[in-house]
């Protein structure tokens, strides 16, 4: 995987706290993906999901798949069309991650990066 790609990525057990942390060191796209153990994609995590969670009576100690969005939308890996990549833009998503056929994140689109 590109580099570029594992500062968005975070595992399911790491805490709230290290996920502030790296979205603080992110400057931009405040997005994260969160993988389990063997990479496969739980969701995403965004501050405002953090602060979803804070105001449910959750702490910054907590694992940050307390907090995962987990309805993220994806496409899989070379199985996707410009239609549907056109559609995703157009309500608004950023960063669109990108998974294999096992579910494991591969890279994201960044929408913004794109020229229309």
């Amino acid at each position: 995987m590109d580099n570029r790609y594992k500062k968005h990525l975070i595992k399911s057990e790491a805490t709230v706290k290290e996920a502030l942390e790296q979205l603080n060191n992110l400057g931009e796209n405040l997005t994260l993906f969160v993988t389990d153990d063997q990479g496969k994609l739980m969701g995403s995590l965004t501050d405002g999901d953090i602060r979803r969670g804070l105001i449910n009576g959750l702490t910054i100690q907590e694992s940050v798949d307390k907090f995962v969005f987990k309805n993220c939308k994806t496409i899989t890996y070379n199985s996707f069309n410009i239609s549907e990549l056109d559609e995703l833009r157009k309500r608004g998503i950023k960063l669109l991650p990108i998974v294999d056929g096992e579910y494991k994140f591969v890279k994201f689109i960044n929408f913004q990066k794109i020229i229309t």
